[in-house]
């Protein structure tokens, strides 16, 4: 688990789209070094609560996007976490 928000003097959270890229490189640079070919689970991020302001759609496109451009350090299966609830927020013709 990891934060990826940042929290203004009203102790409400806040991130950009910059961050969530950030956040994303990290993750898949931690899940080189010690993924050891695991399965990687990773929900939608950006939307709701984070007020990035991505829709389901573009979360899901930001985040496959970054796993292509590092697919080099991917060494197992990746699966993208669609919450039951948000199902019909996100269009699979990616």
């Amino acid at each position: 688990m990891f934060a990826n928000s940042e929290y203004d003097k009203d102790n409400i959270a806040h991130t950009s789209t910059d961050d969530l890229a950030l956040c994303i490189k990290s993750l898949v640079n931690f899940y080189d070094h010690r993924g050891q070919g695991h399965k990687l689970i990773i929900p939608l991020m950006g939307t709701n609560l984070s007020r990035v302001g991505l829709s389901h759609d573009d979360s899901l496109r930001v985040i496959t996007s970054l796993f292509q451009l590092y697919g080099d350090k991917i060494h197992g299966e990746v699966d993208v976490v669609i919450y039951k609830g948000d199902k019909d927020k996100v269009t699979l013709d990616i």
